[in-house]
């Protein structure tokens, strides 16, 4: 297959859990390189196919590993063939987050879909949580529903150059 698309294993187990999955990548992916097809319910920040002013550290989140790091204005990730279930589209995004910024640096973090000046589908505002590793995980709704296999772009704005956030992943429900 040239895209490979993989609905969850059972679409009764996805609505079951409401359309929100803990799969987050394909079994047979390295743990350093991103994989070849990825489910849309957790992306792990630290392992885009691409990606502009981010770095990599190690995180004190639940899970260990990396995280998405130094990450200011400007800054993107992209993550290639998504996979969002057809039956059971998603509506909402959701990332986890860290900051340590200077008073009256925020910042929002942006999904859009196969572009990286595509429509905004999806924003969470951050300010400082209490510290770099300090995590949070923020919800918001989507401006439309997700079905189908998609590049994802995250992208971050706001009105400082200064770092604003760390991402540990991204989700979608």
């Amino acid at each position: 297959m040239s895209r490979l698309i993989r609905t969850i294993a059972s679409v009764g187990a996805a609505a079951a859990l409401g359309g929100g999955l803990l799969a987050a990548q394909h079994p047979a992916a390295a743990a350093d390189t991103p994989p070849a097809t990825r489910f849309a319910a957790r992306v792990q920040a630290e392992l885009p196919n691409a990606q502009h002013g981010v770095v990599n550290e190690p995180t004190t989140d639940v899970d260990g590993g990396q995280n998405a790091a130094y990450i200011a204005a400007g800054d993107w990730l992209r993550f290639d063939d998504v996979a969002f279930p057809r039956e059971f589209p998603f509506n909402f995004f959701k990332a986890r987050v860290a900051s340590g910024a200077r008073p009256h640096v925020t910042g929002t973090v942006q999904v859009r879909l196969d572009s990286i000046t595509g429509p905004v589908i999806g924003e969470i505002a951050v300010g400082n949580t209490g510290g770099w590793q300090s995590w949070r995980t923020d919800t918001v709704a989507m401006t439309r529903s997700v079905g189908g296999v998609y590049d994802v772009y995250v992208t971050f704005a706001g009105e400082s150059r200064a770092d604003f956030v760390n991402v540990n992943w991204i989700g979608f429900s």
